[in-house]
């Protein structure tokens, strides 16, 4: 499962208990977060404001990968290397052999 800079909908009862699905044998988590903000961040600032977050399933991803690029900049947050050297785009050009190594 991969997630490019995922908010969630403010915590209910019922998201409060959404967490990893069972189905995904791996997370990957990009994360933006903009050294300098401009308009097409505001979707994620009005969703943290309204109450939502990080969705619980990228809490605890497999992988993470932090950029500082603002959100117009998809192709820029799939492109960006993470950790291990290895970015969103590369992940899933390796599907479905690469995932079926990491989950075993």
């Amino acid at each position: 499962m991969l997630g490019v800079d995922p908010v969630a909908k403010p915590v209910t009862r019922l998201t409060a208990r959404d967490g990893r699905p069972a189905a995904a044998a791996l997370v990957i988590h990009v994360d933006a977060a903009p050294e300098t903000y401009d308009r097409s961040d505001l979707v994620k600032a009005a969703g943290f404001l309204t109450g939502g977050g990080t969705p619980r399933a990228f809490l605890n991803a497999d992988t993470r990968i932090d950029t500082a690029l603002n959100h117009w900049n998809f192709t820029g947050m799939m492109r960006a290397r993470g950790p291990d050297g290895q970015s969103a785009e590369d992940w899933l050009a390796a599907f479905p052999e690469r995932l079926s190594q990491t989950a075993g």
